[in-house]
């Protein structure tokens, strides 16, 4: 479904859109005309579903070079080893996590975590699949006639990320899990999930001004993306942290 110029959604779970796996995160995809790129994998039980979305859109799969993870979960992970393989993409991820993914490492991503607590199945795995680029924030990503720009945002995980398409007729933000629309944040009960961490990631997307909100899950905004990117600051400033002991 195209939701602005060149910019599609693919994937979508039960909190999302609702186009693929009821588990995947939204999986977005900017067309730069000789290139483009994807947005995160969804959580791989059905990656021919998303590419066959993307065919049903009239987008050449074969153009798409680059799959850009905002982070490690598997929701957003899941896939990836999938559209390496299927589609010959490079793939990026924060240089905290990108030894998560080449290792297959289910610990250090909470699934295990998740499993157990009934989040997914006890047959889901994260395969392991090579980095082809670690990202250690303010990148330029070109991408055809785009240039997407690298945030990092830690605090829904260490090596959250976030995507900046700052040469499109709207500031787009690619916000992941890191903020949703009305400034909702989502803290998990993981060791890398941190409230402290979580300040410092608003405080780095609060410089920008951003139109377009595109999050993981749940709905996104068009218009008045730093508005939402402001109840999150607002939010986190009343907000204690614990003292170390």
């Amino acid at each position: 479904m195209q939701i602005l110029e060149d910019i599609y959604v693919v994937g979508g779970g039960e909190y999302g859109i609702g186009i693929s796996n009821s588990l995947d995160c939204n999986v977005y995809l900017i067309d730069g005309g000789d290139d483009a790129v994807l947005i995160d994998s969804g959580v791989g039980q059905d990656t021919q579903k998303i590419i066959d979305n993307i065919s049903s859109i009239n987008i050449n799969k074969e153009k798409i070079s680059k799959l850009i993870l905002t982070h490690a979960h598997l929701d957003h992970s899941g896939g990836a080893c999938d559209l390496k393989k299927m589609l010959g993409l490079e793939i990026f991820i924060s240089r905290i996590e990108a030894g998560y993914m080449e290792k297959g490492d289910e610990d250090s991503i909470g699934l295990n975590i998740a499993k157990k607590n009934g989040v997914y199945p006890d047959n889901f795995k994260l395969h392991s699949v090579k980095i082809d680029s670690a990202l250690s924030g303010n990148e330029i990503i070109k991408v055809g006639r785009y240039n997407l720009k690298i945030i990092n945002t830690p605090g829904h995980s260490a090596g959250s990320i976030c995507i900046l398409l700052e040469n499109h007729s709207k500031k787009v933000l690619f916000s992941g899990d890191t903020v949703f629309i009305r400034g909702l944040l989502c803290i998990l009960n993981l060791p890398d999930s941190s409230l402290k961490d979580y300040k410092i990631g608003i405080d780095n997307l609060s410089k920008y001004e951003i139109d377009s909100l595109l999050p993981s899950h749940y709905g996104f905004s068009l218009g008045y993306g730093k508005k939402h990117i402001e109840m999150a600051k607002t939010a986190l400033q009343s907000l204690s942290i614990p003292p170390m002991t």
